[in-house]
């Protein structure tokens, strides 16, 4: 077009026909491309032919959007009494040491309704105590495959993000822990799903969903020997940004 090529170069993503209501050569293309497409034999009269709708589901079959399951499935968890792991005031304890041994003990008393997707960190985080009476969930692994690990581990925040959204629409309760500096990494997608679930909860029919929950390590508050590199709250500001009705922020008090 104009002596540019559009198809298979980056111009097909833009708009390829710019001028198409105004100059009559691009309407023409335009009609000629869309003609491709033989909607006049796929949409007879105005309806879908045959072969097209003998493949939706009819009025008496189950559809995904209509089952309660897909759209009310949310099941709490039991919970463990956290005053069992507490310390003594003064005493020398890692907070992650004892948060691992009491998630141990959430896993055990939720064993199909739990999870915990860590991007490559669960050790250097001190979470291992969750290891005693579950494990990694590597499909590769042929230790741990297929033996009902609760522990999703990858090195890609995005995929820990994405997992873990996808289990929490099913209905169950997930965790993401990781560095502080690092979790800014899946901001964006921290802040559309907060705004899809926005919106979820203003419709009649669809039922709560359980909190996405992150751990914030390396935190700003806390000098140590990778502080520089592994400390940036700008994932707690995001989080802050968001309206109160939706999001919280836990501090440990000092």
């Amino acid at each position: 077009m104009d002596g540019n090529f559009i198809e298979g170069s980056f111009r097909s993503h833009q708009v390829p026909l710019p001028s198409a209501k105004t100059d009559e050569s691009q309407l023409q293309e335009l009609q000629e491309w869309l003609s491709h497409y033989h909607v006049q034999e796929l949409i007879k009269d105005g309806n879908p032919r045959e072969s097209i709708l003998s493949i939706l589901p009819r009025e008496n079959s189950k559809k995904l959007g209509q089952l309660r399951m897909a759209n009310d499935p949310y099941v709490g968890l039991k919970t463990v009494d956290w005053e069992e792991y507490g310390v003594e005031k003064g005493t020398d304890h890692s907070c992650m040491k004892v948060t691992g041994r009491y998630l141990d003990k959430v896993f055990q008393e939720n064993p199909s309704t739990l999870r915990l997707f860590s991007p490559d960190e669960l050790e250097s985080n001190k979470l291992d105590a969750v290891l005693d009476h579950t494990q990694r969930n590597f499909q590769w692994d042929e230790y741990s495959r297929a033996n009902g690990g609760r522990i999703i581990e990858v090195l890609s925040e995005h995929d820990c993000q994405g997992f873990m959204q996808g289990y929490t629409l099913t209905g169950r309760t997930a965790l993401f822990p990781s560095y502080e500096s690092f979790l800014g990494i899946i901001h964006t997608m921290m802040v559309q799903y907060s705004k899809f679930v926005k919106i979820a909860r203003e419709i009649s029919w669809r039922g709560d969903l359980a909190s996405i929950n992150y751990i914030e390590t390396s935190t700003w508050a806390r000098q140590e020997h990778n502080g520089f590199s592994h400390q940036n709250p700008s994932f707690i500001g995001a989080v802050l940004n968001l309206k109160s009705e939706s999001a919280r922020v836990g501090r440990p008090k000092g």
